[in-house]
């Protein structure tokens, strides 16, 4: 009963319509002259909440509307309050605000991403206490979205199960979204001080059940560990479905809240986990430097008892916080040195043009070549002095590389014709020209043949003077021809070798050219 009593905070006559209601609105109203009114979604204690069509942009939106007996000042001030908080959260499990206008009454409206789905408090009602690895899901999801609201120093100070919506995406799987930043409080000085003047300061604002010791107690000292109070009063509910604190009178509930500590989870449900247990109990504690530190914390304590399906949501909390901080720690430098993050960006000067380094035309004809040919005389000493040495430095290196090369080549020739032909190289043999090459077919290796004789060719004499001669030789079919050793004038002819049979594999006489091509 405690569990439905706290989920009949947000209970709407659905299905009534708008007019019903104490909206004035029908189905068919314009809103903005472009918000057409399509049905009721939901209604609360302040307004009501239509889904509407955005005829300039053929999209189907949200539209959050306060009734008009209560739409005070104050009232109003808080809605556009929400519609701040929320626009600054770029997160995927932060319902996105679209716009903010003002309808016909005078009374201001915000439009928000029309979901598709149903709260957590309407999945309790219709299915109980939930598996423990979806509670956990859930939670995970949620964290993700309080990173991006703690990171900017927002805290919701709201968080219960119908603020936590399960929304259909189009390619079918499901997200948590957070709703309702209505009564959020901020860390900015301007914004929190526009808070405390609405509530007079010591104004209890929340849903009682989900309240934190220290909002019960003072709500203007309440800080981020607030949420994660709400959130392990979430889990709780989810888990058990029942509640750890309530009574049939608000200040009952209250003093539970203050008092009591709550029955534990494995008493009352089968299935859950001890860790798991401990998480949530921690959550509540009285004192809130005993709860989880952070978010982030508390996500990467719950990490393990999840389906693992949102196992890497620790690791986004974490990155999410920390990227906050380092956002909070570089403004809060460009603020010492005498910025602010709204001053005005130094937009660089144009990068300078290749044809800058010329000078300028201006003037007539005259003056412009003048300003190219004629130069200040201190100018002309102040060239002479640079250019003069520079050019005897190039001379005298030009000199020293010329000198440099003639000595090398010089002690190159020397060397050349110093030293000897190799004894190896023989000279190159001089033939009558032209000279016809017999082709034989040789069965056994032939023996050395006479130095200066080749096969069919007669003996030359060694001492005749023949002027070389190109050597056209066709090509040979013999198998194995020796051509002989060239002539050399200087040394005696050799004996003639005996003629033995050796066979094809034996290796040529040293000193012959080692070829089978026959020339």
């Amino acid at each position: 009963m405690a569990a439905k009593l706290a989920r009949s905070q947000r209970t709407a006559s659905r299905g009534s319509g708008p007019e019903s209601g104490r909206s004035l609105l029908k189905v068919g109203d314009l809103l903005a002259s472009k918000y057409r009114v399509e049905r009721l979604l939901g209604e609360g204690g302040m307004g009501i909440v239509v889904e509407a069509y955005h005829e300039l942009l053929d999209q189907r939106v949200a539209v959050k509307l306060l009734y008009q007996d209560i739409a005070d000042r104050e009232a109003q001030s808080r809605l556009l309050l929400e519609a701040r908080s929320a626009a600054k959260l770029q997160s995927e499990h932060v319902a996105r605000v679209v716009d903010v206008d003002v309808g016909a009454d005078g009374l201001p409206f915000i439009v928000m991403e029309l979901l598709e789905g149903a709260d957590l408090c309407q999945i309790a009602d219709s299915r109980g206490a939930l598996p423990r690895w979806l509670v956990v899901d859930y939670i995970l999801q949620a964290l993700e979205g309080l990173a991006h609201a703690h990171g900017r120093s927002i805290i919701h100070r709201d968080l219960k199960p119908s603020n936590l919506f399960l929304a259909n995406k189009p390619d079918g799987s499901q997200i948590i979204k957070i709703l309702d930043f209505g009564i959020s409080k901020s860390a900015d000085a301007a914004q929190d001080r526009r808070s405390q003047q609405l509530t007079g300061g010591r104004t209890v604002l929340g849903s009682p059940p989900y309240m934190s010791p220290e909002q019960v107690r003072s709500p203007k000292t309440v800080d981020h560990r607030t949420d994660i109070w709400s959130l392990g009063v979430c889990m709780y509910e989810l888990l058990t479905n029942s509640m750890p604190f309530g009574g049939d009178e608000l200040q009952e509930t209250f003093a539970q809240i203050l008092e009591k500590q709550p029955t534990p989870i494995r008493s009352l449900v089968t299935g859950v986990p001890e860790g798991l247990e401990q998480i949530v109990m921690r959550c509540l504690s009285k004192n809130r430097d005993q709860r989880f530190a952070d978010v982030a914390e508390l996500a990467k304590a719950l990490v393990p008892y999840g389906s693992g399906t949102w196992m890497h949501s620790a690791d986004r909390v974490q990155a999410t916080l920390a990227r906050a901080l380092m956002d909070d720690v570089a403004s809060g430098s460009r603020i010492r040195n005498g910025g602010a993050p709204s001053d005005r960006v130094a937009i660089p000067s144009a990068p300078r043009r290749i044809d800058s380094i010329q000078p300028e035309l201006h003037g007539t004809a005259s003056t412009v070549a003048r300003r190219f040919t004629g130069f200040d005389p201190k100018r002309r000493w102040i060239v002479a002095a640079i250019a003069v040495p520079a050019t005897i430095g190039l001379v005298l290196i030009g000199a020293t590389t010329l000198t440099n090369g003639r000595a090398a080549a010089t002690s190159a020739e020397s060397q050349l014709a110093a030293e000897p032909p190799p004894a190896s190289a023989p000279p190159a043999p001089t033939f009558v020209a032209p000279l016809t090459v017999q082709t034989a077919s040789v069965e056994n290796d032939l023996p050395p043949p006479v130095q200066g004789t080749l096969l069919g060719a007669s003996p030359m004499p060694a001492t005749a003077a023949v002027p070389p001669a190109t050597v056209a030789v066709p090509p040979v079919t013999a198998r194995a021809v020796k051509p002989p050793a060239p002539a050399r004038a200087a040394t005696p002819a050799r004996p003639t070798a005996k003629t033995t049979a050796a066979p094809s594999a034996k290796a040529l006489p040293a000193g012959l050219p080692q070829t089978r091509s026959g020339q």
